[in-house]
């Protein structure tokens, strides 16, 4: 039970969570502590992590994922369905940190992380952003960053939608956005 993990370290606990079914684990892993979790993590190799990932509540994810290293973090969010990476990526408070490194040179826009996503040229004013958001109506977990990209597709940079919001009408996306991070 929780007790015997508990008191293992937690490369130990990942090796035994990685050999649970799932029907045992998933109840486990909204009882154990967020930072222990966290740790766990670090130490699962990639397949048992994104199993356990897969059977953790939505609501848990993205706070989780504050926790881990962002390097961690990034590969996790990579290996998750478009819609839940959106998702975790959304309740994030190091969001502004992690989303830049999503984009790796040998991504294209999206990379794997969506295949829905919301696209800005970086000529683009404030105002002819807002005009594109207001008639393509994106679904609303899409819309918390937004890509940049030149005529090729390729990513040049991100900028969250309140930088969008709070900036004036005439300011062009190029002077928002953070430039892609390798």
């Amino acid at each position: 039970g929780l007790t015997q993990l508990a008191a293992l370290h937690p490369a130990d606990q990942a090796h035994v969570l990685s050999q649970l079914d799932s029907e045992v684990r998933a109840p486990l892993l909204s009882r154990i502590p967020q930072p222990t979790l966290a740790e766990i993590l670090t130490y699962l190799k990639e397949e048992p992590r994104q199993a356990v990932v897969d059977e953790l509540a939505a609501t848990l994810l993205g706070p989780l994922l504050d926790q881990v290293d962002r390097d961690i973090a990034v590969d996790i969010l990579h290996d998750l369905p478009p819609e839940r990476a959106q998702q975790a990526l959304a309740t994030m408070t190091s969001a502004p940190d992690v989303a830049p490194l999503l984009a790796h040179p040998d991504e294209t826009a999206g990379g794997r992380m969506t295949t829905d996503y919301v696209a800005f040229q970086r000529d683009w004013t404030v105002q002819q952003a807002l005009s594109y958001l207001r008639r393509t109506r994106p679904a609303a977990e899409q819309v918390f960053y937004l890509y940049v990209v030149d005529s090729e597709e390729r990513l040049e940079g991100v900028v969250s939608l309140r930088q969008i919001v709070i900036a004036a009408p005439e300011e062009r996306i190029s002077d928002l956005m953070t430039p892609e991070v390798v």
